[in-house]
C-alpha cells in the first residue's frame, strides 16, 4: 500500500468515529470515471479502486452546485434523488465536498453516504468535515508536486547514445516511466496522457538525409516549449516522440494535442499525433495501442 493510500485509510478511519455514516469515499474523477481512491469498511461492499460512472453520482452534482454539501434527507434535494445512483444503491442521507487543486482544479470528492436518514444536526458538523477536506486536499496536491520532481530528475537521468544528440530519454524510458506513473495512477486516481507524435515530413529547410538529425533537434525544442514541467517528452522509434502528460483528462489532452498540431505545423512540420488518456483497468501496452489508434491531423 502507497504511503497516500494509508493515509487516506487513516483519516477516514478517523472521519468515521467521528461523524458516523455507513460509507465514507475519497474520490477522483478522471473523465467520465468516478474512482474510489480509499473507502471505509461498509454495508455496501464499495472498495479502493472500483471505478463508478462520475455522472451518475450525486457528487457531481453537489460540484455544480446543484445542492447542498450536508444532505440529512435525500428526498429533499431532488437534484440530489434524481442521480442514477440514487437509484442504484439504497442510501438515504449524504455529505459531499469537493477536492481541488492548488490552482482551484476539481481533483475528487470526499463523500459519505448511510442507508438512514439522518436528524437535522448533521448540518451541525459541516466545519468539522470541512477540515478533513482541507487536510485530504494538501495530501493530494503533495502528492502532484512529488510527480513534478519526480520528472525533473528523470529527464535528467534517462538517456542513452541513440538519443544522446537530442538530450531525451529514449522509448526505454518513455514506457519504464509510463509503468511507474500507471502505478502511481492504482494508487492516487490521478490521470495519465499518452500522446504520440510522428514527424511524417520535416520542414523545408531540414529535407536532406544529413539535416534530419537538425530537424529532429528543432521539432524537439517546439514540443518542449508547448509542454508543462510536469509532463515528460522522449524521443522515441524512428522519427517520433512521446510525450506523457500527467494528471491530464480528455479534455486537457485535446487541448495539447491541437496546440502541438497548430505549432508544428506552424513551422512546417507535417505530422500524425495520437492521444490517449490511459484508463484504470488498461494496462500501458494497451494505452499505447489506443493512442496509436486515435489520430489527429
Amino acid at each position: 500500500m502507497s504511503e497516500l493510500r494509508h493515509a487516506l485509510n487513516n483519516i477516514l478511519a478517523v472521519l468515521k468515529h467521528q461523524v458516523d455514516f455507513d460509507l465514507w469515499m475519497i474520490t477522483r474523477t478522471v473523465n467520465d470515471d468516478w474512482i474510489m481512491l480509499s473507502t471505509t469498511d461498509s454495508s455496501y461492499g464499495v472498495k479502493p479502486d472500483d471505478v463508478k460512472v462520475w455522472s451518475d453520482s450525486v457528487c457531481s452534482r453537489m460540484v455544480t452546485g446543484a445542492g447542498p454539501n450536508i444532505v440529512p434527507n435525500m428526498k429533499d434535494v431532488e437534484a440530489y434523488a434524481q442521480a442514477p445512483i440514487y437509484g442504484q444503491i439504497d442510501f438515504e442521507s449524504y455529505v459531499g465536498y469537493p477536492l481541488k487543486s492548488s490552482s482551484g482544479e476539481l481533483l475528487g470528492t470526499l463523500c459519505g453516504i448511510d442507508p438512514k436518514p439522518k436528524s437535522d444536526d448533521l448540518e451541525e458538523q459541516s466545519a468539522l468535515i470541512q477540515n478533513f477536506v482541507v487536510v485530504v486536499e494538501n495530501l493530494l496536491r503533495q502528492s502532484k508536486e512529488i510527480d513534478r520532481l519526480n520528472t525533473l530528475l528523470r529527464d535528467f537521468t534517462h538517456s542513452d547514445p541513440s538519443t544522446e544528440v537530442l538530450g531525451l530519454p529514449n522509448q526505454s524510458a518513455f514506457m519504464e516511466f509510463a509503468e511507474s506513473q500507471k502505478q502511481r495512477m492504482n494508487n492516487t486516481g490521478t490521470p495519465l496522457g499518452i500522446i504520440l507524435i510522428d514527424i511524417q515530413h520535416f520542414a523545408p529547410e531540414f529535407q536532406k538525409p544529413e539535416e534530419r538529425c537538425d530537424g529532429l533537434m528543432a521539432a524537439k525544442e517546439l514540443l518542449l516549449s508547448a509542454k508543462r514541467d510536469v509532463d515528460v517528452l522522449c524521443k522515441l522509434n524512428n522519427d517520433s516522440f512521446g510525450m506523457l502528460m500527467i494528471d491530464a483528462d480528455n479534455k486537457m489532452l485535446t487541448s495539447q494535442v491541437v496546440e502541438l498540431l497548430k505549432l508544428l505545423r506552424k513551422h512546417h512540420f507535417k505530422v500524425s499525433v495520437g492521444a490517449h488518456v490511459c484508463r484504470q483497468q488498461e494496462t500501458i501496452d494497451q494505452a499505447v495501442e489506443n493512442a496509436k489508434q486515435r489520430r489527429f491531423g
